[in-house]
């Protein structure tokens, strides 16, 4: 990218600037960064369709997308590495779900919201895998919590690190959810007026649980 392009130069598709402008846009504002300490979000659009990229290692054109983004968050990753601000920043990795990707995989399909969050960054000490499960809604409580800041505002979100507490995972697609805990699985269809797939406790607990859970999303909302 140079810097003198125009802005109509670099909406090289349906989305706009690809995910190899936008890292190196990206860069430049974090290395110009006067404010500390600061926090920004970065979203990737590249393995979105059409997936028109300029990167051709793949058949497959999704495949294809997916490989050049992370190939773009690599490279922005090592970049980042050389700079002063590595040593105490803290990257949050996650996606807000996967593809239906093999071929088949349904919205509801628990596959389709099975995703990883990935901490890095200089400021983390040491490495670890936590297998809990968990929904996007935790990063603040967990974050908060590792700065032992409270975080009883965010009702909604739960300490993934905090090993006392109880850990799921909720989801929602058209007029449906999701809700997993490591006893039971359960995808309730609200069209259909029942659960369309159950696993592990058959009394019905997760159910109504994720039923719960959404009523009260709703309340909470209502009352804003």
């Amino acid at each position: 990218m140079k810097l003198n392009q125009s802005v109509a130069e670099l909406r090289l598709s349906k989305w706009g600037a690809n995910d190899g402008t936008t890292f190196i846009r990206f860069s430049e504002l974090i290395q110009n960064q006067q404010k500390h300490p600061f926090m920004k979000v970065f979203l990737t659009l590249s393995s979105h369709e059409p997936f028109d990229v300029p990167y051709h290692h793949f058949d497959d054109p999704y495949l294809n997308s997916v490989a050049y983004t992370d190939s773009c968050l690599g490279a922005f990753v090592d970049r980042f590495r050389q700079t002063p601000q590595w040593n105490n920043t803290l990257i949050i990795l996650v996606p807000d779900h996967a593809m239906r990707y093999p071929a088949g995989v349904q919205e509801p399909d628990i596959v389709r919201h099975h995703i990883p969050m990935v901490w890095c960054g200089g400021a983390v000490n040491g490495s670890k895998v936590i297998n809990d499960y968990g929904s996007q809604i935790d990063i603040a409580a967990t974050l908060l919590g590792q700065m032992n800041i409270d975080y009883s505002d965010f009702k909604f979100s739960k300490n993934i690190a905090d090993t006392t507490q109880y850990k799921f995972a909720y989801y929602t697609f058209k007029d449906g959810f999701g809700y997993l805990d490591s006893d039971a699985k359960v995808i309730y269809d609200n069209e259909a007026g029942k659960a369309v797939f159950s696993e592990g406790d058959t009394t019905g607990s997760k159910e109504n649980a994720g039923k719960a859970f959404l009523q009260k999303l709703y309340d909470d909302l209502g009352s804003r």
